[in-house]
């Protein structure tokens, strides 16, 4: 991600990703799109900021013209 997005999760808090959200993001062909990825996690185990990591790296590699739809199934997620 760019030095200002990084920025911004670190106003969060967000300075690092555990150890299993780096390792499912560094797997070949997950950051350039050309490999899908499931995960599970406990609630809370930050499923979440994979999903945004890779749906911002998009966004941002397609430019002014990119568009993303992005589904969260429950209240709490949306609220945030």
């Amino acid at each position: 991600l760019n030095d200002q997005l990084v920025a911004n999760y670190a106003t969060l808090g967000i300075t690092a990703l555990h150890a299993w959200q780096a390792e499912a993001l560094a797997l070949d062909g997950v950051l350039e799109g050309g490999r899908a990825l499931v995960y599970v996690a406990p609630t809370s185990g930050g499923k979440s900021l994979v999903a945004e990591v890779l749906l911002l790296r998009r966004l941002l590699a397609g430019g002014a013209q990119a568009k993303a739809l992005f589904l969260v199934p429950y209240k709490a997620d949306v609220a945030q």
